[in-house]
Order: structure tokens, then C-alpha cells, then sequence
């Protein structure tokens, strides 16, 4: 099991099945995405894929991260992960949520 960690000001903690909703609110967002290239063309594809993400066995250290203030722990500031791809390299993503650029120009 991935450990959770608590700074003064942010929770960052393994991503459950239980934030799907919110990660599939966050990734419908335009200013989101604006310059990420999805894998998936349709609603049920995203959802597929964000479930994969979640519940997939990740190589030790490894994994799927979210990232809130602690005062909103509900509310994502961003999205991180940590994930072996193709058995090549590790891949990092960081998605921050519109909301947040927004107070950040």
C-alpha cells in the first residue's frame, strides 16, 4: 500500500475508486487538457481508462497520486502519478485543476 503524505497545507495520498468522479469531472474540463493529447475518444473509454489507472498493480514505489489543500481535502488541486510504461521508462504526468490556475496566472 502507497503511504500518505501531509504537508502544513496539502494532502497528497493514493488515488481510490472513490475519486473517480472527481477525476473524470477534473479531465472534462477544457482548460485541463488544453495541452494533453487524452488515449481516449468517448465517455466510456475515459472512464475505463481512469478505473485502469486507479485499480491497476503498480511496481513498488510506484503509483497514483492525488494532491488537495487540506483545508478542501474533497477539492484536487492536481493530479499526480508515478507509472512504469511499456516496461521502458516511468512516466510522470501533473494535471493542476482549472480552478487552481485560475488563482495562479
Amino acid at each position: 500500500m502507497l503511504p500518505s503524505f501531509e504537508t502544513q497545507r496539502l494532502i497528497v495520498r493514493p488515488r481510490g475508486i472513490g475519486d473517480l468522479n472527481a477525476c473524470l469531472a477534473m479531465d472534462r474540463d477544457p482548460a485541463v487538457l488544453r495541452y494533453i493529447d487524452v488515449p481516449w475518444r468517448s465517455v466510456a473509454e475515459h472512464r475505463q481508462f481512469v478505473v485502469n489507472r486507479i485499480t491497476r498493480a503498480y511496481p513498488a514505489g510506484l503509483g497514483y497520486w492525488s494532491v488537495a489543500l487540506k483545508l478542501v481535502p474533497a477539492a484536487f488541486v492536481m493530479l499526480k502519478s508515478y507509472a512504469l510504461e511499456r516496461e521502458e521508462y516511468l512516466a510522470t504526468s501533473f494535471r493542476p485543476s482549472a480552478e487552481r490556475e485560475s488563482r495562479n496566472p
